[in-house]
């Protein structure tokens, strides 16, 4: 009985965890559309400022080169990080953590009680039909 309750919170906790994950993730790639955008625009603006000054050519010369530089740039920075102490790689010990205690918790279940449990769940939802 406090075997199932504790199996329980465990799935409670790690459905609740992926929820705040999900959500992180969501807000994140929203963030970086507008962030894209918002670049899109400055460099829109920077070449009709560099086409006032120069000619139409030299503009997208510099800023197609000075696009080039940034991303190349955070090429060589985004590789020379340890891989160590990344983000990502803290983000993969803290999911396995989570799998190896869910996984713990789940030890006492058989593998078969899903499958009962659809077989059950199909006959009560059909019923008899004669």
């Amino acid at each position: 009985m406090i075997g199932q309750l504790l199996k329980g919170a465990l799935m409670v906790a790690a459905a609740e965890n992926a929820r705040r994950a999900a959500r992180r993730a969501m807000f994140m790639m929203v963030a970086m559309i507008f962030v894209a955008i918002g670049a899109g625009f400055l460099i829109a603006a920077a070449w009709q400022a560099l086409a006032l000054v120069t000619s139409p050519l030299s503009a997208t010369l510099i800023v197609g080169g000075a696009n080039l530089v940034i991303g190349l740039l955070l090429v060589v920075i985004a590789n020379s990080g340890s891989t160590r102490g990344s983000a990502g790689h803290r983000f993969a010990e803290t999911a396995e953590r989570e799998l190896a205690a869910v996984q713990e918790g789940l030890k006492g279940i058989s593998p078969l009680l899903p499958v009962v449990g659809a077989v059950a769940l199909g006959f009560l939802l059909t019923g008899r039909r004669r």
